[in-house]
C-alpha cells in the first residue's frame, strides 16, 4: 500500500516486493521503516528526478533489510566518495541501522539494515 501511495504522491514508478519470514516485525522497527522508505523515494525523487523506484525488502539474522534501488541522477561526491544523504543517514542510525549506498549500471541503490528486537533503539 505504501508503494501504491508513494507512485501517486510523486508522480513516480514504485515497485515493492517481499520476501516471506517466520517473525513478526516490532511496531518501533515498522515505524522506522515506513518512515526511512518515505523519505529515501522522496529524495530519489526530489534529488536525483528518478522515474522509477524498486524497494525489496526481508528479514533474515535478526536484521530488517531494505533495498531501494532508483534510475535517478548520481548523488553528489565528497573527496572522491559518494555523499550519503545527511537525514536520511541520520534517521537510520538513529534507528540503531546502517546505510550502504552504492551506484554501477546506471542505478543508485540504498542498502538499509535495521535491528529486530532489543537492539533497536
Amino acid at each position: 500500500a505504501l508503494a501504491d501511495h508513494l507512485s501517486r504522491q510523486w508522480n513516480v514508478r514504485c515497485e515493492f516486493s517481499s520476501k516471506p519470514a517466520e517473525l513478526m516485525l516490532p511496531t518501533r522497527t515498522r515505524l522506522d521503516a515506513h518512515q526511512i522508505l518515505r523519505e529515501a523515494v522522496a529524495n530519489a525523487v526530489r534529488h536525483a528526478a528518478a522515474k522509477s523506484i524498486t524497494i525489496e525488502v526481508a528479514a533474515k539474522d535478526q536484521q530488517f533489510c531494505l533495498e531501494i534501488i532508483n534510475d535517478g541522477a548520481e548523488f553528489r561526491l565528497r573527496g572522491g566518495r559518494l555523499e550519503l544523504p545527511a537525514s536520511l543517514k541520520d534517521r537510520v542510525e538513529q534507528a540503531g541501522g546502517v546505510l550502504d549506498l552504492a551506484r554501477g549500471m546506471g542505478v543508485t541503490k540504498l542498502s538499509i539494515s535495521l535491528p529486530i528486537g532489543e537492539a533497536n533503539h
